[in-house]
């Protein structure tokens, strides 16, 4: 039985979110292997790093890449590559305090946001520790933890795949030195409620420390949904994470900061290779900061790629998560990792994981890239050819016209309709020019129904 039977026999008509996807939440488990965390870190598959070909909706990566800006900004430090950089990084300790309106000592800089994670455990964690971690959710601390000879706990989470707060509070030991939030959340894309966190704050006891990781903030659609820095200021041993690679396009520059008390930042220092962030990037993060049109171009983006998939998601009738990050999660109702395989031979890489056998997790990209994205998954799932997205019907007395463009030069192309309906296969010699398309019966097209087209091109083979 291929993928397209199997998902037609079992295709349900439901909502976006069913409980139970994870199977019985029951109890609180003890993790003591790194090979047992679900939420993969890093891919199981090397992706292309240059091919153009490739589409790369695997590492939420920002797909307009860095502001001009930030560009000019490392450009110009390249000739000053010879120098060491700034020790401390002082221009964005001092870019960072202003937007933040706190005293430079309270942040710390790495190579990405991984490296605070990293130093968090260095500074924190040791033999006979734990760490409450939510699961699945971005598990490099749960492996630091792990590494360092900590035991993890981990707590799922609840039905609507958000943390458990309630739980994590009740998971607290005389062990616990850290819990470990990502919020947004990663794989997921949900928030924590901000009422729920701070009932949550008041169980935890003061001498354990909250990380929270903020990589994807920039990305929430809520404009008041608070940054949680009031913890800070209020001496909680809370530390915030942030990274320049997500909304500000610098993935590939490696930059990132943690914001906390001065104590817990001096302690974090007391492990941390200096100069970790080079001149160049440290410009280009400076600049990024200040790029105020590039973060609204790439949320723009961000959010008409997401409502694209939500929409072309119910239209297929799969189950998805609503995110609040530039990536989301979608049940492919079949084994996740065949549909991953096929997507990869098709030069798209998406992910999968986090013992969620059925689900993808999809970055937003450019509109080319969802479009191939939903195209490519709606045949392997469905054997159906790709929806046709410039449909016009016009009705002539009893005539019946479909108007369309041919992707490209076509040899022939055959239309569907809905996923049953198949018309004659009509022969094209036109090369992007628009197609009338004729039937007698004037009842056999409708504007409610969904077309699709496959084609036979001189240009691809197919």
């Amino acid at each position: 039985m291929d993928i397209a039977e199997s998902v037609n026999q079992r295709i349900s008509r439901r909502g976006f979110l069913r409980t139970g996807s994870f199977g019985a939440f029951g109890g609180i488990a003890l993790l003591s292997l790194p090979q047992v965390l679900r939420g993969d870190t890093y891919p199981r598959q090397t992706i292309p790093e240059m091919d153009p070909r490739s589409i790369r909706i695997c590492y939420n990566e920002n797909p307009l890449g860095p502001s001009p800006s930030a560009i000019i900004a490392m450009e110009n430090q390249v000739p000053a590559s010879n120098l060491y950089p700034d020790w401390t990084n002082t221009t964005l300790r001092n870019a960072l305090a202003t937007q933040y309106g706190l005293s430079g000592d309270k942040f710390i800089f790495g190579a990405g946001a991984s490296e605070i994670i990293h130093l968090a455990a260095d500074a924190f964690l040791g033999p006979g520790d734990e760490v409450i971690w939510a699961d699945p959710s971005y598990s490099q601390m749960a492996a630091e933890a792990i590494e360092r000879g900590a035991t993890v706990v981990e707590v799922p989470l609840t039905a609507d795949y958000r943390h458990d707060l309630a739980a994590m509070a009740a998971a607290v030991t005389a062990n616990t030195k850290i819990i470990m939030i990502t919020n947004p959340n990663n794989p997921t894309g949900t928030l924590i409620d901000p009422d729920d966190f701070a009932s949550f704050m008041l169980q935890v006891p003061n001498e354990v420390m909250v990380v929270m990781d903020q990589a994807y903030y920039e990305y929430i659609s809520n404009p008041t949904y608070p940054d949680f820095v009031d913890y800070i200021t209020n001496g909680r041993r809370f530390v915030i994470i942030k990274t320049f690679s997500k909304v500000y396009g610098l993935a590939g520059a490696r930059a990132g900061f943690g914001i906390s008390t001065e104590a817990i930042i001096a302690q974090m220092e007391d492990f941390k290779i200096m100069a970790s962030i080079g001149r160049v990037t440290e410009a280009g993060a400076v600049a990024a900061l200040s790029s105020s049109q590039h973060i609204q171009d790439t949320i723009a983006l961000n959010n008409q790629a997401k409502q694209f998939l939500y929409d072309e998601f119910d239209r297929m009738e799969l189950a998805y998560i609503p995110s609040e990050a530039n990536f989301l999660m979608v049940d492919v109702e079949t084994d996740a990792e065949v549909v991953y395989n096929q997507l990869a031979d098709r030069g798209i890489y998406v992910r999968y994981g986090w013992d969620m056998p059925t689900w993808l997790r999809v970055s937003t990209g450019t509109m080319a890239d969802m479009t191939a994205f939903v195209n490519a998954l709606e045949e392997i799932l469905f054997g159906n050819p790709p929806p046709i997205r410039d449909l016009h019907v016009q009705v002539e007395a009893s005539d019946v016209r479909l108007r369309w463009t041919p992707p490209g030069e076509v040899d022939w192309y055959e239309i569907y309709r809905n996923r049953e309906g198949h018309f004659v296969p009509t022969h094209a010699d036109s090369v992007g020019m628009t197609t009338d398309t004729t039937w007698v019966d004037p009842g056999v097209l409708n504007q409610a129904d969904y077309y699709y087209y496959r084609v036979k091109s001189k240009r691809n083979g197919r």
